[in-house]
């Protein structure tokens, strides 16, 4: 089924559609809005209708509309690409609105349009949007919807209350429109994807509301995109009847995101790896001591077993005893055997826990630098926490003490690396505020790590005697980039990777209770089955 065929249809996903979606000309006036574009802007559609676009624009962001518009409808391919960029709207008031702005390119006759798609880069328009348009304005556009939504920056994607797809605006390379009607709306997506996507529709269709959710799928040479998904109910005169699946790929900002976080990971390490060293060294000075006092030992033994097996053959053989017995008592004497037997197995044992503590340190580095499991899988998760506090043991020791209360866990469905990063950025940011605390004093503070079971999640606190965090800052505390330590001591991405980890990576919560003066307490939340294998 075609807009052209069912224009009402078309007309009711783009209803559902929560994007904000307008037609210019090759001037750059708009020649459709959509309701959606009048919430977003504040302005009604006969204001927007008409007038050049560059109007609900910053200045600095005219321009680069004006160049994108240019060389879109300056290309004689309908096919081409869209482009995408960031630019300034002006809301009702003239209030700065982030949008990220896509062109499609559409042909009607000698005339050229671009299709204008903004996402609302603000995130509090997103789960809410609904694409509109009036039934006088569907029958003026009728026959360029289909269009409009073929060269449309997104996948839009009509779904009945069977699950089957009865609309789609374009197809990736490998499927076409023909064989993908008709067919699950499920089919797509990998095996451990599907629940949650019909999850997410159960939910729309339960509370009319959009519902976001975050897929991926194989693209044409095998390799999976990955999508930013919106979807919303669907209803004609007053009646369910479907859903709209909007998916906006995103898998350039994933893979982005990845690096991002891995090189956090290998800067971590970096930052941390003079501390193991220091932790390290000191095992290592126990088990060189032990070493030089059982060499030195050692020596002393065989010259006095030397001794005595001359005096064995002298006395066997009848020679002078005297001078060898002398010799064999000073040789006694020298190896201070009183001494040896006292000392000598402590220092086999010294040497023992050191080179077992050295071996507890290089296996927590191990396991925190390249974890055995990649992935969600059932994880230890106290074990988990247990290396990552080692190998920050030096971040702490002087300025903390470190208190564990680890419950009864069961295995946890998790990424083992990056909880472990994020238990280990609010660590060092627990003895960060301790040691601005205690700074100039013989004073220590406690930092407390306690794991427990509530209901279907697991909960790691991590609480600290620091000078808490003011109340003017606390809305910022999860921001990127955002942080209160001097040049060269935090880069600001700690929180906000651990707050991306445990949200969007593993469907959890992190929030934090502070009182200044007194100090903080993080709260990690996970789903014990895990959200999604990865």
């Amino acid at each position: 089924m075609n807009l052209i065929e069912d224009p009402s249809w078309g007309l009711a996903v783009l209803e559902a559609a929560p994007n904000t979606m307008l037609v210019v000309d090759g001037k750059g006036r708009v020649v459709f809005a959509n309701e959606q574009a009048q919430r977003t802007f504040g302005r009604p559609r006969s204001a927007l209708v008409g007038t050049p676009f560059g109007d609900v624009l910053a200045v600095a962001s005219r321009s680069a509309f004006r160049d994108g518009l240019k060389h879109l409808l300056g290309t004689p391919a309908t096919g081409e690409p869209p482009a995408s960029f960031e630019v300034m709207g002006l809301g009702k008031r003239g209030e700065p609105l982030p949008l990220e702005l896509s062109m499609g390119k559409m042909v009607s006759g000698d005339e050229r349009l671009a299709i204008v798609v903004l996402f609302d880069l603000t995130g509090e328009n997103q789960a809410k949007a609904a694409l509109a348009a009036s039934l006088a304005q569907a029958r003026e556009f009728g026959e360029r919807l289909e269009a409009i939504l073929e060269f449309a920056p997104a996948f839009i994607i009509g779904i009945d209350l069977s699950g089957g797809i009865n609309f789609i605006n374009r197809t990736l390379a490998q499927y076409s429109k023909q064989d993908v009607i008709g067919s699950s709306w499920l089919l797509y997506f990998p095996p451990e994807r599907q629940v949650l996507m019909e999850e997410k529709l159960a939910a729309a269709y339960a509370t009319g509301a959009t519902q976001f959710f975050e897929t991926s799928t194989a693209g044409p040479d095998g390799r999976p995109l990955w999508f930013d998904s919106y979807i919303a109910p669907i209803r004609e005169h007053g009646t369910l009847a479907g859903a709209v699946l909007v998916s906006q790929e995103v898998t350039e900002r994933k893979r982005a995101q990845e690096e991002v976080r891995a090189s956090r990971h290998m800067g971590l390490l970096g930052t941390l790896a003079a501390g193991v060293a220091h932790e390290i060294n000191t095992p290592i000075q126990f088990v060189g001591d032990s070493l030089q006092f059982l060499r030195d030992s050692g020596t002393d033994l065989l010259t006095l077993i030397e001794r005595l097996q001359h005096l064995r053959r002298a006395a066997v053989e009848g020679g002078p005893l005297p001078d060898l017995i002398a010799a064999a008592t000073e040789a006694e004497v020298d190896a201070d055997l009183p001494y040896i037997r006292e000392a000598m197995p402590a220092a086999f044992d010294r040497c023992v826990d050191g080179l077992s503590r050295v071996s507890t340190i290089v296996r927590s580095l191990k396991d925190f630098a390249h974890p055995s499991e990649k992935g969600m899988t059932p994880t230890d998760l106290n074990r988990a926490i247990q290396s990552a506090l080692t190998i920050a043991t030096n971040e702490y020791k002087y300025v903390a003490t470190l208190r564990l209360e680890l419950g009864d866990l069961p295995p946890v469905t998790c990424n083992h690396n990056d909880v472990s990063q994020a238990v280990l950025n609010i660590v060092v940011n627990a003895a960060h505020a301790i040691g601005d605390t205690v700074k100039g004093t013989d004073q220590t503070g406690v930092i407390t790590v306690r794991t427990t079971v509530e209901g279907a999640e697991v909960v790691i606190a991590i609480s600290d005697t620091g000078g808490g965090i003011p109340e003017n800052i606390r809305s910022k505390v999860f921001d990127p980039f955002f942080t209160t330590k001097e040049v060269g001591r935090g880069t600001g991405q700690g929180l906000a990777i651990a707050r991306a980890t445990v949200k969007e990576g593993h469907g959890g919560d992190i929030t934090f209770e502070s009182e200044v003066g007194k100090g903080t307490t993080f709260f990690i939340r996970l789903p014990i089955g895990g959200r999604i294998a990865d």
